[in-house]
């Protein structure tokens, strides 16, 4: 299974924050590209509980950082799969990445007003086949987490919701605004979680050195 990449006392200095965590996991997550689920809760697992949360970090935002289309993407993808939303919120909290967390919960009250709206627009049959997204899907997650951190399942669930798509904006004037607006937010609050990452980055390799 892959290791997060050595780093010397040169780039613990002089890397910022987020490249930083985006080069120690890279060795990580880049093997995954196009991986199956299991693979990616495997390796996942394999990591130190304690750089779980930097895994997650990235798995939020290696797809949503470009643009707010593609925030508005990837976040209602993972908000739709059971087990990776509530594990990415169970990270950003262990990051203290407190401002990031209310972002990230006012975009799954949009996310959640287009998923209404789905169900109310389906027919009865289809209708009795969605899951609806309730509390605990986009604040008490802690719960929906085992002890070690982990997702009780799988990366991620599937579930009976089209996806949203960039179309979604383009046909939305006041979506686009609202994600625009919450994008802007994300690329602010983000600098938080990424400022916890490299706290943690810089003493995990001074306490272990090479041997990781």
């Amino acid at each position: 299974m892959s290791k997060p990449s050595p780093m010397t006392e040169q780039q613990l200095e002089q890397l910022d924050d987020r490249q930083l965590v985006v080069k120690f996991m890279e060795p990580v997550l880049l093997p995954l590209r196009g991986a199956s689920d299991a693979r990616k809760v495997e390796a996942l697992k394999a990591l130190p509980a304690s750089l779980r949360p930097l895994f997650l970090l990235r798995v939020l935002d290696g797809h949503a950082a470009g643009s707010a289309w593609e925030y508005y993407v990837w976040t209602g993808i993972l908000l739709q799969s059971p087990d990776t939303w509530p594990a990415v919120l169970g990270s950003l909290r262990e990051l203290g990445a407190l401002e990031l967390l209310e972002t990230l919960a006012d975009t799954a009250a949009v996310h959640r007003k287009r998923m209404d709206g789905l169900a109310a627009s389906a027919s009865p049959t289809v209708n009795s086949g969605i899951r609806s997204v309730g509390v605990d899907a986009i604040g008490e997650d802690t719960d929906r987490l085992k002890t070690d951190g982990t997702q009780s399942e799988s990366i991620p669930s599937k579930t009976p919701y089209p996806p949203p798509s960039a179309s979604d904006l383009e046909r939305n004037p006041e979506l686009q605004l609202e994600m625009d607006a919450l994008y802007a937010q994300y690329k602010a609050t983000i600098q938080e979680a990424y400022r916890s990452g490299a706290e943690l980055i810089r003493a995990y390799v001074r306490e272990n050195g090479q041997t990781y």
